[in-house]
């Protein structure tokens, strides 16, 4: 009876194990989906082939990833039009791809079916910031029970300008969800790595950092308003101007008055 139980036991947890590693195994497919593509292999390709850049092993390319853009610049924007992230992602993509020293982020475009780099974003250490961390998305899902390899229907990542933020989208047969990699979370109130419902992410977005009704308006990568730098800007230029308004008015007065004496002066002269 005793090795029966101890068999038994045994068993459930060997079941147990093999449950877990395919949990595992089923989350991690999603979140590295786009390294194991047939145009992953065709990125790495068209860019080795770059003359415009030094040798492709400068790329962390095992870290690159997709970002989808959105169809509003501030995702609380997309979100209220759509009533939900799902129907707010476009077609449109592109590769990010961190360098090997994790102080740049390159952008990967399609053109004329090539891949090429087209720009960089630079920073002390953007893995810490806006670049997509795998093995943190991993952790946390591990984490929580509500996201699991069985009910995710579509995983992607998401790019927000206005609040300089990368979203990873999650939507699972019940919700949305939400895990943000922010360069100033300090100003949009969630925390970068943590997985939030998306309407909790949005509420939390129009307290902090809500969207602007000037569209012109948009937190720039430092954080600060552009727009109202762009005010400061003008109000200085139009100070400028003024100013030198002023000073061509003064030498032009001069010069008139100048003049006015001269003549002046000239007829007395000749009237004596």
């Amino acid at each position: 009876m005793f090795k029966k139980i101890i068999t038994l036991i045994t068993a459930l947890s060997l079941l147990l194990s093999v449950q877990l590693v395919c949990f595992a195994s089923n989350t991690s497919d999603f979140i590295n989906k786009d390294t194991s593509s047939d145009e992953f292999t065709k990125l790495k390709y068209d860019i080795s082939k770059e003359d415009n850049h030094t040798k492709s092993e400068i790329f962390d390319f095992e870290s690159a990833y997709k970002v989808y853009t959105l169809t509003h610049h501030h995702i609380s924007s997309a979100y209220s039009k759509h009533g939900n992230i799902k129907n707010a992602i476009t077609s449109q993509y592109n590769w990010m791809i961190p360098t090997a020293d994790n102080k740049s982020l390159a952008t990967a475009e399609l053109s004329n079916d090539k891949w090429s780099i087209i720009g960089y974003k630079e920073g002390d250490s953007p893995k810490n910031t806006y670049v997509i961390d795998k093995q943190q998305i991993s952790k946390a899902l591990d984490k929580q029970s509500k996201i699991t390899g069985d009910n995710i229907i579509d995983y992607k990542n998401i790019w927000s300008p206005m609040i300089y933020t990368t979203f990873v989208y999650i939507q699972t047969s019940q919700n949305e969800y939400l895990i943000p990699f922010g360069s100033r979370p300090d100003l949009t109130g969630l925390e970068n790595g943590k997985i939030y419902e998306a309407k909790d992410a949005v509420e939390i977005l129009n307290i902090k950092a809500p969207p602007q009704t000037d569209n012109t308006k948009k937190l720039d990568n430092a954080g600060v308003n552009s727009s109202q730098n762009n005010t400061d800007n003008n109000n200085k230029k139009s100070n400028t101007f003024l100013i030198s308004g002023l000073i061509v008015l003064i030498l032009l007065a001069g010069i008139a008055v100048y003049f006015f004496k001269f003549s002046k002066n000239k007829n007395q002269a000749q009237n004596q």
